[in-house]
């Protein structure tokens, strides 16, 4: 249809539906994981800070595998390829506190936007007395649970169909998947710091902490994590 774009008729509504609830299964199992985010944040931010202070250019990033991409970082000298490195050895930060994102927290949106989220990050780095590439924030990107084919049997978009998948359910999917974590480098987790990052990254996000985790906390992280994995969250 010109107008409508593809459409489905009413005995389809549950293929959307599987294809939509894999989607969410697959981000909550797999891409959203905790130790996959704290993961893909590690390597985030070693090539967001890269790319800023000009060490390396873009298209030095080009179809490079796991090996390459690390190899790159090395030869390169600046402080945040601390959190590339420890990656690399299968060290990553401890999760010390989660707070549930909030669209409606101006505080939390803020930082969605990565120039911010690094002032964020200087700010809590100095309050704890330790560097900046020994912590890091990590939000999920936004993702949407919906669709917007058209139903011929009911003669509407599905999200507004018979369909499960109502604006209120994908909603809570969203608001599910999305926590913002607060990691620390483990060799700098003391249980003073610790505290002391937990106070300051509530009061940052106006909000009290979600969870909060134990400054001898062992995590049963997966041992390895694709590099390239980590680029494409």
């Amino acid at each position: 249809d010109k107008q409508k774009g593809i459409y489905l008729d009413s005995a389809s509504l549950m293929s959307i539906e599987h294809v939509l609830f894999s989607k969410y299964m697959m981000y909550r199992a797999v891409y959203w994981h905790k130790y996959v985010r704290i993961a893909t944040a590690m390597m985030k931010k070693t090539i967001f800070a890269a790319l800023k202070k000009n060490v390396i250019c873009p298209e030095e990033l080009y179809s490079l595998d796991d090996s390459s991409i690390f190899t790159l970082i090395g030869s390169k000298n600046f402080e945040e390829k601390f959190c590339a490195e420890q990656l690399e050895k299968h060290s990553l930060f401890q999760i010390i506190a989660e707070i549930p994102f909030d669209g409606n927290n101006s505080r939390h949106t803020e930082l969605e936007d990565l120039e911010k989220r690094t002032a964020a990050e200087i700010k809590l780095a100095e309050a704890a007395g330790t560097k900046l590439c020994n912590l890091l924030i990590d939000i999920p990107e936004r993702i949407s649970f919906e669709s917007n084919l058209w139903i011929s049997g009911e003669n509407c978009p599905f999200s507004s169909s018979s369909t499960v998948f109502t604006p209120d359910t994908v909603k809570a999917f969203t608001q599910n998947l999305r926590i913002i974590r607060l990691g620390l480098c483990r060799e700098e987790a003391s249980e003073q710091r610790i505290k002391k990052l937990k106070s300051e990254f509530e009061a940052l996000l106006g909000s009290g902490a979600h969870k909060t985790f134990p400054s001898n906390s062992q995590s049963s992280a997966p041992q390895q994590v694709s590099a390239s994995r980590k680029l494409e969250r």
